[in-house]
Protein backbone atom coordinates (compact mmCIF):
# COMPACT_ATOMS: atom_id res chain seq x y z
CA UNK A 1 0.00 0.00 0.00
CA UNK A 2 1.33 3.84 -1.01
CA UNK A 3 0.24 7.14 -0.25
CA UNK A 4 1.18 10.00 -1.49
CA UNK A 5 0.37 13.90 -0.20
CA UNK A 6 1.34 17.44 -1.21
CA UNK A 7 0.02 20.08 1.72
CA UNK A 8 0.63 23.81 2.56
CA UNK A 9 1.00 24.20 6.19
CA UNK A 10 -0.72 28.39 6.54
CA UNK A 11 1.65 31.00 8.10
CA UNK A 12 1.08 31.20 12.17
CA UNK A 13 0.21 33.78 14.34
CA UNK A 14 3.71 33.23 15.72
CA UNK A 15 5.13 34.42 12.82
CA UNK A 16 6.26 31.49 11.49
CA UNK A 17 6.39 31.04 7.84
CA UNK A 18 4.09 29.11 5.41
CA UNK A 19 5.06 25.43 4.54
CA UNK A 20 4.73 23.36 1.01
CA UNK A 21 5.56 19.47 2.32
CA UNK A 22 5.76 16.95 0.31
CA UNK A 23 5.38 12.93 1.73
CA UNK A 24 5.66 9.34 0.52
CA UNK A 25 5.07 6.43 2.35
CA UNK A 26 4.82 2.84 1.09
CA UNK A 27 4.14 -0.75 2.96
CA UNK A 28 5.14 -4.02 1.58
CA UNK A 29 4.47 -7.36 2.85
CA UNK A 30 6.96 -9.75 1.99
CA UNK A 31 5.25 -13.06 3.62
CA UNK A 32 3.17 -13.60 6.45
CA UNK A 33 5.73 -12.84 9.32
CA UNK A 34 8.36 -10.16 7.47
CA UNK A 35 6.94 -6.58 6.47
CA UNK A 36 8.86 -3.04 4.72
CA UNK A 37 7.80 -0.14 5.09
CA UNK A 38 9.82 2.97 2.98
CA UNK A 39 8.70 6.49 4.35
CA UNK A 40 9.87 9.87 2.88
CA UNK A 41 9.25 13.05 3.33
CA UNK A 42 10.53 17.30 2.30
CA UNK A 43 9.65 20.54 3.13
CA UNK A 44 10.64 22.70 0.74
CA UNK A 45 9.89 26.44 1.54
CA UNK A 46 10.40 28.29 3.18
CA UNK A 47 13.92 26.55 4.21
CA UNK A 48 14.72 22.73 3.00
CA UNK A 49 14.06 20.13 4.70
CA UNK A 50 13.99 16.13 4.25
CA UNK A 51 13.86 12.81 6.01
CA UNK A 52 13.79 9.04 4.95
CA UNK A 53 13.20 5.73 6.55
CA UNK A 54 13.27 2.05 6.13
CA UNK A 55 11.95 -0.38 8.26
CA UNK A 56 11.69 -4.06 8.79
CA UNK A 57 9.12 -6.19 10.96
CA UNK A 58 9.07 -9.37 11.99
CA UNK A 59 6.43 -11.56 14.06
CA UNK A 60 6.34 -14.87 15.47
CA UNK A 61 3.48 -16.30 18.03
CA UNK A 62 6.05 -15.34 21.13
CA UNK A 63 8.49 -12.70 19.16
CA UNK A 64 8.47 -9.50 17.31
CA UNK A 65 11.18 -7.65 16.19
CA UNK A 66 11.84 -4.20 14.11
CA UNK A 67 14.84 -2.85 13.16
CA UNK A 68 14.85 0.59 11.08
CA UNK A 69 17.46 3.35 9.57
CA UNK A 70 16.62 7.01 9.05
CA UNK A 71 18.37 9.44 7.42
CA UNK A 72 17.82 13.24 8.18
CA UNK A 73 18.62 16.83 6.85
CA UNK A 74 17.82 20.18 8.40
CA UNK A 75 20.74 22.00 8.79
CA UNK A 76 23.66 19.55 8.86
CA UNK A 77 23.30 15.38 8.36
CA UNK A 78 21.54 12.97 10.73
CA UNK A 79 21.59 9.21 10.69
CA UNK A 80 19.98 7.01 12.81
CA UNK A 81 19.44 3.30 13.22
CA UNK A 82 16.89 1.27 15.55
CA UNK A 83 15.47 -1.70 16.83
CA UNK A 84 12.93 -3.27 19.14
CA UNK A 85 12.55 -6.61 20.03
CA UNK A 86 9.78 -8.19 22.20
CA UNK A 87 9.36 -11.86 23.51
CA UNK A 88 5.91 -12.81 25.44
CA UNK A 89 5.05 -16.09 27.22
CA UNK A 90 1.94 -16.25 29.12
CA UNK A 91 1.61 -13.54 31.75
CA UNK A 92 5.65 -13.31 30.74
CA UNK A 93 6.49 -10.10 28.60
CA UNK A 94 10.38 -8.97 27.84
CA UNK A 95 11.67 -5.85 25.73
CA UNK A 96 14.87 -4.25 24.51
CA UNK A 97 14.35 -1.28 22.55
CA UNK A 98 18.06 0.54 21.25
CA UNK A 99 18.00 3.76 19.26
CA UNK A 100 21.50 5.25 18.04
CA UNK A 101 21.25 8.61 15.82
CA UNK A 102 25.12 10.11 14.50
CA UNK A 103 25.66 13.72 12.97
CA UNK A 104 24.39 16.96 14.76
CA UNK A 105 22.12 15.82 17.16
CA UNK A 106 23.49 12.72 17.91
CA UNK A 107 22.48 10.72 20.70
CA UNK A 108 21.69 7.72 21.77
CA UNK A 109 18.53 5.46 24.05
CA UNK A 110 18.54 2.28 25.29
CA UNK A 111 15.92 0.40 27.24
CA UNK A 112 14.90 -2.89 28.79
CA UNK A 113 11.87 -4.09 30.46
CA UNK A 114 10.24 -7.07 32.09
CA UNK A 115 6.61 -7.34 32.82
CA UNK A 116 4.39 -10.00 34.59
CA UNK A 117 0.61 -9.95 34.80
CA UNK A 118 -1.06 -12.50 36.18
CA UNK A 119 -4.50 -12.71 37.97
CA UNK A 120 -4.26 -10.87 40.98
CA UNK A 121 -0.42 -9.50 40.84
CA UNK A 122 0.81 -7.56 38.07
CA UNK A 123 5.16 -6.41 37.79
CA UNK A 124 7.10 -4.27 35.77
CA UNK A 125 10.91 -3.65 36.15
CA UNK A 126 12.38 -1.49 33.84
CA UNK A 127 16.43 0.17 32.95
CA UNK A 128 17.43 2.64 30.66
CA UNK A 129 20.48 4.51 29.66
CA UNK A 130 20.02 8.15 27.54
CA UNK A 131 22.60 10.19 26.11
CA UNK A 132 23.10 13.25 23.64
CA UNK A 133 20.23 14.85 21.51
CA UNK A 134 17.93 11.95 22.80
CA UNK A 135 18.33 12.24 26.57
CA UNK A 136 17.47 15.11 28.96
CA UNK A 137 19.93 17.32 30.04
CA UNK A 138 23.41 15.54 31.98
CA UNK A 139 21.95 11.97 29.92
CA UNK A 140 19.83 9.44 32.23
CA UNK A 141 20.78 6.31 33.64
CA UNK A 142 18.15 5.02 35.19
CA UNK A 143 16.37 1.57 37.08
CA UNK A 144 12.76 1.06 38.64
CA UNK A 145 10.19 -1.76 39.68
CA UNK A 146 6.78 -1.60 39.97
CA UNK A 147 4.38 -4.41 41.36
CA UNK A 148 0.53 -4.23 42.20
CA UNK A 149 -1.40 -6.85 44.19
CA UNK A 150 -5.05 -6.53 43.90
CA UNK A 151 -7.18 -8.77 46.78
CA UNK A 152 -11.17 -8.30 47.29
CA UNK A 153 -11.91 -4.95 46.31
CA UNK A 154 -8.68 -3.31 46.84
CA UNK A 155 -5.12 -2.60 45.74
CA UNK A 156 -1.79 -2.48 46.93
CA UNK A 157 1.23 -0.73 45.14
CA UNK A 158 4.67 -0.32 46.12
CA UNK A 159 7.73 0.74 43.75
CA UNK A 160 11.42 1.38 43.80
CA UNK A 161 13.33 3.35 41.49
CA UNK A 162 16.87 4.58 40.78
CA UNK A 163 17.96 7.86 38.69
CA UNK A 164 21.65 9.02 37.57
CA UNK A 165 22.74 11.15 34.82
CA UNK A 166 24.69 9.44 32.43
CA UNK A 167 27.96 9.88 33.28
CA UNK A 168 26.67 8.21 37.05
CA UNK A 169 27.34 11.60 38.66
CA UNK A 170 24.50 12.65 40.27
CA UNK A 171 22.07 9.83 42.14
CA UNK A 172 18.33 10.27 43.21
CA UNK A 173 15.83 7.52 44.78
CA UNK A 174 12.70 7.13 45.16
CA UNK A 175 10.46 4.60 47.08
CA UNK A 176 6.66 4.67 47.60
CA UNK A 177 3.84 2.52 48.58
CA UNK A 178 -0.47 3.11 48.30
CA UNK A 179 -3.29 0.91 47.65
CA UNK A 180 -6.74 2.14 46.13
CA UNK A 181 -10.10 0.52 47.67
CA UNK A 182 -12.74 0.34 45.24
CA UNK A 183 -16.20 1.30 46.70
CA UNK A 184 -18.21 0.00 43.73
CA UNK A 185 -16.70 -0.63 40.38
CA UNK A 186 -17.08 2.89 38.85
CA UNK A 187 -15.20 5.12 42.10
CA UNK A 188 -12.40 4.08 44.39
CA UNK A 189 -10.38 6.11 47.40
CA UNK A 190 -6.76 5.86 48.01
CA UNK A 191 -3.39 7.28 48.91
CA UNK A 192 0.49 6.97 48.51
CA UNK A 193 3.71 7.96 50.69
CA UNK A 194 6.66 7.71 49.24
CA UNK A 195 10.30 9.01 49.97
CA UNK A 196 12.93 10.84 47.65
CA UNK A 197 16.41 11.13 48.70
CA UNK A 198 19.38 12.40 46.87
CA UNK A 199 22.68 11.33 47.65
CA UNK A 200 24.42 14.17 46.96
CA UNK A 201 22.91 16.94 49.11
CA UNK A 202 21.79 13.92 51.49
CA UNK A 203 18.21 15.54 51.48
CA UNK A 204 14.99 13.51 52.16
CA UNK A 205 11.42 14.72 51.18
CA UNK A 206 8.57 12.52 52.21
CA UNK A 207 5.26 13.21 50.83
CA UNK A 208 2.10 11.81 51.16
CA UNK A 209 -0.66 12.11 48.75
CA UNK A 210 -4.89 11.46 48.95
CA UNK A 211 -6.95 10.83 45.92
CA UNK A 212 -10.29 9.28 44.44
CA UNK A 213 -10.47 7.83 41.20
CA UNK A 214 -13.37 7.91 38.50
CA UNK A 215 -13.74 5.07 35.87
CA UNK A 216 -15.86 6.43 32.86
CA UNK A 217 -15.12 3.59 30.92
CA UNK A 218 -13.14 0.21 31.09
CA UNK A 219 -9.89 0.00 31.99
CA UNK A 220 -9.27 3.83 32.19
CA UNK A 221 -9.21 6.01 35.40
CA UNK A 222 -9.56 10.06 36.26
CA UNK A 223 -7.97 10.30 39.53
CA UNK A 224 -7.76 13.62 41.04
CA UNK A 225 -5.84 14.21 44.64
CA UNK A 226 -3.89 16.27 46.60
CA UNK A 227 -0.35 15.77 47.64
CA UNK A 228 1.04 17.18 51.36
CA UNK A 229 4.66 17.94 51.27
CA UNK A 230 7.24 20.77 52.83
CA UNK A 231 7.90 23.38 50.47
CA UNK A 232 11.24 23.00 47.95
CA UNK A 233 10.49 18.76 49.09
CA UNK A 234 12.39 17.02 45.60
CA UNK A 235 10.20 15.65 43.03
CA UNK A 236 10.35 12.45 40.61
CA UNK A 237 9.46 12.93 37.18
CA UNK A 238 6.53 10.45 37.30
CA UNK A 239 5.16 11.97 40.63
CA UNK A 240 3.29 14.70 41.65
CA UNK A 241 4.51 17.83 43.76
CA UNK A 242 2.89 19.49 46.34
CA UNK A 243 -0.48 20.49 45.89
CA UNK A 244 -3.99 19.12 43.65
CA UNK A 245 -3.16 17.17 40.60
CA UNK A 246 -5.23 14.92 38.14
CA UNK A 247 -3.88 12.35 35.96
CA UNK A 248 -5.30 9.68 33.71
CA UNK A 249 -4.57 5.89 35.10
CA UNK A 250 -4.34 2.69 32.74
CA UNK A 251 -6.61 0.13 34.94
CA UNK A 252 -5.18 -3.52 34.48
CA UNK A 253 -7.47 -6.10 36.18
CA UNK A 254 -9.54 -4.14 38.77
CA UNK A 255 -11.72 -6.45 40.68
CA UNK A 256 -15.32 -6.14 40.80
Amino acid sequence: MSQYDISYELPTLAGDSGRVRAAVQADMPVSERLSIGLRASSTVLPALTAQASVDARYRTQTWLGTLGADVDWQNGWTTGLRGTLTHSDGPWTTSLNAQSVFGVRGGHKYAAGLAYRGEVLNVLATARYETGALAPMGGLASVSTDATYHFGSAAVRAGFGLRSSAAFETLTWQAYTGGTYWLTPRFGLGGQYRVIGQQATGLLSPAASVEATVVPAPGLGVTAGYTFAREGALTWPSGQGRGPYVRLDLLVNQQK
